[in-house]
């Protein structure tokens, strides 16, 4: 079974310290390289995003990539306001991922092509999350995502 390891970052929640408050901000990331007609995009960091249903990708990620459109639609997050909505092109990428030591894939997947550059890198649960095991125990510092 093919597996990379998960970086564990940790730090302060900022609209918390913001009000006085320690809260503690966790995130699980990994590597993604996309494919594109002349080999692969450089690796770059994108938070594992169980509550994103789709993966994220900002134009620097996707500009270069090889991928099949589907068609545009507009994504956000809390904020439903038109306002707060991002114009994106909802696409089929092929992609790995990586800890700087192992590959998982190269698997199809469904991904939002943002069409702004702060946009974030989201790795959603369709592609690798819903065809392995995500394993995440902070109390032992230990997460990765596994594919059968």
């Amino acid at each position: 079974m093919a597996r990379v390891d998960l970086r564990i970052i940790r730090g302060d929640h900022p609209p918390a310290l913001a009000i006085g408050h320690r809260v503690a901000a966790i995130r699980l990331v990994a590597d993604i390289s996309i494919a594109t007609d002349t080999g692969w995009t450089l690796f770059e960091p994108a938070v594992v995003d169980t509550g994103a249903p789709v993966s994220v990708l900002p134009p620097a990620m996707w500009k270069q990539a090889r991928f099949r459109t589907m068609g545009r639609v507009k994504i956000g997050g809390l904020a439903r306001s038109e306002a707060c909505q991002l114009p994106a092109i909802l696409a089929e990428v092929e992609s790995v991922l990586s800890d700087g030591k192992r590959l998982l894939g190269p698997i199809q997947m469904p991904a939002y092509l943002v069409e702004v550059e702060n946009a974030p890198r989201l790795i959603g649960i369709q592609g690798f999350i819903e065809r392995g095991t995500l394993h995440v125990d902070l109390s032992k510092d230990k997460a990765f995502l596994r594919l059968a």
